[in-house]
């Protein structure tokens, strides 16, 4: 399976959240590449992140985390493997096994997450693996 060209530009506007805060990445419907699905400017919160995860769909997703470490402001580059429990095993299957090729190609992140539910990876789960 590929990455879309648009996935690696996305990845470069991510880092600093100056353009974009983050992106998820869906397959695409022939199974083989994996696209942007959706994109949040560097306006968008981390609730809007959370509400374009599919209920019953894996993503990828990337968050430019944003946080406060000791006073100083700081950013984490998050990558996010989202498997809900009402996801096909099949596809399941294949997001788990792609995960660190799709890692690696991105170049990116400093903190991987793995989440089937919306509360694994709420703010404070977050920050707690960011600190």
């Amino acid at each position: 399976i590929r990455l879309s060209d648009e996935c690696s530009q996305v990845f470069k506007y991510l880092r600093g959240g100056k353009q974009y805060r983050y992106a998820t990445f869906s397959l695409s419907p022939d199974e083989k590449t994996f696209e942007v699905e959706t994109i949040g400017r560097s306006s968008a919160t981390y609730k809007d992140f959370l509400a374009d995860l599919p209920l019953d769909e894996c993503r990828y997703g990337a968050y430019e985390f944003e946080y406060s470490n000791k006073g100083v402001p700081a950013f984490t580059l998050v990558i996010f493997h989202w498997y809900p429990l009402n996801a096909s095993i099949r596809i399941k299957t294949i997001f788990g096994v792609y995960r660190p090729q799709f890692v690696k190609r991105m170049g990116l992140g400093d903190v991987v997450m793995e989440a089937r539910e919306h509360k694994e990876i709420s703010e404070k789960a977050v920050l707690e693996h960011c600190l």
